[in-house]
């Protein structure tokens, strides 16, 4: 883990101190905050939406020393003690800044997955991952081409644009995926809102083994979608695969009703 010391002693100034904001010399610098902004959330607020506005995305030796790394540490501690509002909108913003540069993308997401779902780690689940490759409930969802076993292929935004989708992304070699296709294939809500038009399921494999996904393309539901991405979805990064199965339940305008990996949290949604 990074420094820890640092870490803490940053944090006693961000949440004790009325005066300027910082961290140590060899560290990233964090935006001076006013004095006159005396709320501790909002002097968090203050320097998280400023907080990268000085980092070189393009320069991508930095992405091989401790100094991004520990500068990517400091800002989602920090983020954890803003308003629930400047929190979103720190971390919309830094995406941004990163996407302009791939390299910085990829360092960063890959990064940001590991602090927040490594139990041990000190920012553990500070913030979902949703925030960092979207599809949080509202959002659109993020739009992908897939690739049914006839060959045929389709965007998720041209799909079962009257009813909802439930959107499954999954891997045959996974005993909890096979336990959720399960429970889904023989849950009577579920068959009964796809026979009458009111859902459709898309079940999607993510992964590149092709020949072990065909094989196991008869254990799939028939009335289901069932499709690869040819690993797309990992490769950009386009949603949270971090639990699998993944379930995510769009509108028709495919906007996130529901992200879960709970079958009882979906199904509920479902017979409301």
């Amino acid at each position: 883990m990074m420094r820890s010391v640092h870490i803490r002693k940053w944090l006693l100034t961000v949440l004790v101190s009325l005066s300027t904001l910082s961290v140590a010399a060899q560290g990233y610098p964090v935006p001076a905050v006013p004095d006159s902004i005396t709320d501790a959330a909002a002097r968090c607020d203050y320097a998280t939406t400023r907080y990268w506005d000085h980092f070189d995305f393009n320069d991508t030796t930095l992405l091989r020393t401790d100094y991004a790394e520990q500068a990517l540490v400091d800002f989602l501690w920090l983020v954890k003690y803003g308003s629930e509002k400047g929190r979103e909108q720190a971390v919309e913003k830094w995406v941004r800044q990163i996407k302009s540069t791939p390299a910085a993308y990829r360092y960063f997401v890959g990064k940001a997955r590991q602090y927040l779902t490594n139990p041990e780690s000190p920012v553990y689940a500070l913030i979902a991952m949703e925030c960092i490759t979207g599809n949080r409930v509202g959002d659109k969802a993020q739009d992908f081409c897939y690739v049914t076993a006839d060959g045929t292929k389709r965007l998720l935004s041209e799909t079962a644009t009257d009813r909802m989708t439930l959107l499954l992304f999954y891997d045959p070699d996974c005993d909890n995926c096979r336990s959720m296709i399960a429970r889904l294939r023989n849950d009577n809500a579920i068959n009964k809102a796809i026979a009458k038009g009111q859902l459709a399921v898309l079940a999607v494999y993510t992964e590149e083994d092709y020949e072990r996904w065909r094989a196991t393309l008869k254990d799939m539901p028939a009335n289901w979608i069932v499709a690869t991405d040819h690993a797309v979805v990992t490769t950009n990064e386009l949603y949270d695969l971090t639990v699998m199965p993944a379930l995510y339940l769009l509108d028709a305008q495919k906007r996130v009703c529901i992200k879960t990996t709970d079958f009882i949290d979906l199904t509920d949604f479902i017979c409301k």
